[in-house]
């Protein structure tokens, strides 16, 4: 669609097509939700709603072991960020491999030692982890074709075609191994819980666990991210100067033109302060 100032690309799927891979669509999810391919971080899910999946967000952020406890410097940082042009990004070579639904995600946790060499693997091998490699070649064949307007045609190697019906399995699988790169494969696999009994959204085995590691809580819908970290005093300084070592700040102008939100009356608005640097 030519809008003079930009183009919308429209693509034309034939019905027939449609339903096939409605059909697959379906079989992946279904196939996927009963061997617990996708960990409880995974949003949206039919077992959270989005209104209640803030209300447990909020709850689990009030359950966590000693959240509220700064009685040593300790601090929580909550961190909401998002994969930039997450689904132009998806590079189908890599993904053909990565895709066969014999092995959860925990299996993916077990067997694989080393993450980034791993994720240096073509995405070609990441689909047939775990799907069969005649559909991994169909879901990577559909995106792989020729786009043509007017005397123009281009052939879409990379990033997700819009509009075909199996396109939100492979989002939120390639999204799962965005996730195991952010989180790392040991908290990886603490915040997805044992094989024979996962945890539940926001949940830990016991309390030891939970405080293991700085990242307490994690959460992604879709493409966005958000994290609930909790920093001993030490570990906050650390990060900190860490920080003005790379982005140096003796005049405090960090501050100036903070984003702020105008809603709240002016003396209720946050402020900037070098602590928040990290």
């Amino acid at each position: 669609m030519d809008l003079y100032s930009s183009l919308i690309p429209v693509y034309e799927i034939e019905p027939l097509e449609k339903i096939t891979d409605a059909y697959l669509d379906q079989y992946l999810w279904y196939e996927g939700d009963k061997r617990h391919l996708f960990p409880n971080w995974i949003k949206p899910a039919d077992s959270e709603p989005p209104p209640l999946l803030v209300y447990k967000w909020c709850q689990g952020i009030n359950n966590l072991q000693g959240i509220w406890d700064t009685s040593e410097g300790q601090c929580v940082v909550m961190l909401q960020t998002k994969f930039e042009k997450f689904f132009e990004k998806i590079d189908l070579t890599m993904l053909n491999r990565l895709i066969f639904l014999s092995s959860p995600a925990y299996v993916m946790l077990e067997k694989v030692s080393n993450l980034y060499s791993f994720i240096s693997l073509p995405l070609f091998r990441l689909l047939r982890l775990v799907l069969d490699h005649n559909i991994a070649d169909y879901v990577t064949a559909k995106n792989n074709v020729v786009l043509s307007y007017k005397d123009m045609s281009h052939t879409n190697s990379y990033g997700l075609i819009r509009g075909l019906q199996f396109a939100s399995f492979v989002v939120q699988y390639y999204g799962l191994v965005l996730d195991l790169l952010l989180l790392g494969l040991t908290r990886a696999s603490e915040i997805a819980g044992p094989p024979q009994m996962p945890n539940e959204f926001i949940t830990y085995w016991d309390t030891k666990v939970e405080t293991r590691h700085p990242i307490r809580l994690y959460s992604r819908y879709i493409d966005r991210v958000h994290i609930l970290f909790r920093f001993t005093h030490e570990e906050a300084r650390d990060l900190i100067q860490r920080y003005l070592t790379e982005h140096p700040d003796p005049n405090n102008e960090n501050m100036v033109g903070y984003q702020n939100k105008k809603c709240w009356p002016r003396d209720a608005r946050m402020r900037l302060m070098k602590h928040d640097g990290m």
